[in-house]
């Protein structure tokens, strides 16, 4: 941690102080993380969550950032993951120093390994405080990232879920 902020005036006691707080958000690899096989499920049957709230801090600017993600998979790989799994692999990633392109990326790739699918996808809207309080000051601006994978790339109807469940999130802005 001291070498990831050694360019700014940081040292541990501020960790223990609460100044940066860094929950216990990991996800325990062997913990079992799947409720069922998936051969109930139709290989065409979305698995989707929508709307799981997350806030990290930017390792650029060590400023927050506030968003929803959406995650979706195709239960093809012999495992279904129980949904609040879902929402504890997002904490896994938000709790970190980050980047909102990583935090969705990563949360695709481990739901991925998990469910064993190569059927998954992530979108992520976010409100990030280093645009809204410093440099332009762009009160209302978000940013959108995406990590798209197999089936869910290629398919739109499976897009569409996705990325209507971040348009309809417009409550994260400071009204």
């Amino acid at each position: 941690m001291a070498e990831l902020l050694s360019g700014y005036s940081y040292d541990d006691s501020l960790i223990e102080r609460g100044v940066f707080e860094f929950p216990d958000g990991d996800v325990d690899p062997d913990e079992d993380l799947w409720g069922a096989d998936a051969e109930s499920f139709s290989r065409n049957s979305l698995v989707s969550v929508i709307g799981i709230e997350y806030t990290s801090v930017c390792q650029h600017h060590l400023m927050p950032f506030t968003g929803v993600i959406n995650v979706a998979y195709l239960p093809s790989g012999g495992r279904v993951i129980g949904l609040s799994k879902i929402a504890r692999i997002v904490w896994k990633y938000s709790r970190r120093l980050q980047f909102q392109e990583r935090i969705t990326k990563q949360v695709a790739s481990y739901l991925g390994n998990v469910v064993q699918s190569p059927d998954v996808g992530a979108v992520s809207e976010a409100v990030h405080s280093c645009v809204s309080c410093r440099g332009v000051k762009q009160m209302r601006s978000s940013t959108v990232t995406s990590c798209l994978l197999g089936e869910i790339r290629s398919n739109p109807v499976y897009q569409r879920v996705l990325f209507e469940g971040i348009s309809g999130k417009k409550e994260m802005s400071n009204d």
